[in-house]
């Protein structure tokens, strides 16, 4: 292994009110890759909801990133966040099996 796959995780989700959560987590793009954006979905990938990036240090850097998301009223779900870089690779919604797991870098999923 000598380098790690575009991955973005969600860190944490606060509702801030019954129709609006507040969603931060980090991403790294692939080798020395800049993280060019973060999206969230709430229905599978039907419809994505940029984040803003709220941290980039240089090349090889973790990408700290922010959003606000509307959902119904007393729905609950999963949130699912992917990445893409600067060369154009999107997170995939899975990723390759591999015995130990390294590298694991499916979209990042969280309970609402």
């Amino acid at each position: 292994m000598t380098t790690l796959p575009l991955n973005s995780v969600i860190a944490s989700v606060t509702r801030r009110s019954p129709t609006e959560l507040f969603v931060k987590g980090y991403a790294i793009g692939r080798g020395s890759a800049k993280v060019r954006k973060v999206e969230l979905t709430v229905d599978e990938g039907v419809t994505w909801i940029p984040a803003r990036i709220t941290y980039q240090g240089g090349r090889w850097s973790w990408t700290l990133w922010s959003a606000y998301v509307s959902v119904d009223e007393g729905i609950h779900g999963t949130l699912r966040c992917r990445g893409s870089d600067e060369t154009g690779e999107v997170q995939q919604k899975t990723c390759p099996w591999n015995m130990r797991g390294v590298a694991f870098c499916p979209w990042g999923a969280k309970s609402f």
